[in-house]
């Protein structure tokens, strides 16, 4: 194979036969592979991981306004943290595997792998993106949480309009760096048959011997293209506002 063709056929992946397809299941993400599926995945868990990552944070979340109603509080808190514990004991690796084989097992659901791919990654994201949410939201100092009593802002409404814009703000660099380890982390689905980038790359080299060593060196340089490049768009982030903050 060309170099030019080793690049389109990781990046796209290999054409569906159209016989494979589930019409019960949106064909576009049936037909991605290679790179694009590996998007798919990274941005699909990062969305469902903040989704999950929010609501762990929030079960675990006490405004000091109801420091006096704690107690009612302490069921809630003790399942976000009990849920959060447990996913993140568990390996990327097995999540996967429970995903992949529980649909079937348990309701003879067939699921296309991208989207159970995406629930495994969103669930094993969600873990790590609560603890990122908690330490932004508890970040926030006092003296903005009783200006914000002082102007008649309920819990909610200070939650909202000044503890979430505040957060995110220094939560943003730390969520980049789980969306690399999310993009690196793909790789493992090759265990499951799920032609993203990395089974994408086994498949060529196996079919072409001898192309084995620019496949992968043409994989290992998307890898390093990519996250390098999140990565350093963290620590731009991270430089922009310690300049801010200094003036």
């Amino acid at each position: 194979m060309t170099p030019p063709e080793i690049l389109r056929t990781l990046v796209f992946g290999f054409p569906v036969i159209k016989e494979c397809l589930d019409t019960a299941w949106p064909i576009f993400i049936q037909s991605l592979g290679g790179l694009m599926l590996s998007f798919f995945i990274t941005i699909g868990s990062l969305i469902g991981g903040a989704i999950l990552g929010m609501i762990l944070a929030l079960m675990r979340f006490t405004p000091v306004e109801e420091q006096a109603k704690r107690f009612r509080f302490r069921p809630v808190v003790l399942i976000g943290s009990s849920v959060e514990w447990f996913i993140r004991g568990l390996p990327i690796m097995i999540i996967v595997l429970l995903f992949n084989y529980l649909p079937f097992a348990l309701f003879k659901l067939r699921v296309p792998g991208a989207i159970l791919a995406v629930g495994a990654f969103s669930l094993y994201g969600g873990a790590y993106f609560s603890g990122v949410f908690l330490g932004g939201l508890r970040c926030v100092s006092s003296d903005l949480r009783n200006a914000s009593r002082v102007l008649g802002l309920s819990s909610l409404q200070t939650l909202i309009h000044i503890r979430i814009p505040i957060a995110v703000r220094t939560m943003l660099p730390a969520l980049l760096g789980i969306t690399v380890t999310l993009f690196k982390d793909s790789s493992v689905l090759v265990v499951v048959a799920v032609p993203e980038l990395m089974y994408t790359a086994r498949q060529m080299a196996f079919s072409s011997p001898s192309d084995y060593a620019p496949v992968l060196g043409t994989t290992l340089l998307l890898y390093w293209i990519i996250a390098t490049m999140i990565s350093g768009l963290a620590r731009l982030l991270e430089q922009h506002w310690d300049g801010a903050v200094s003036r």
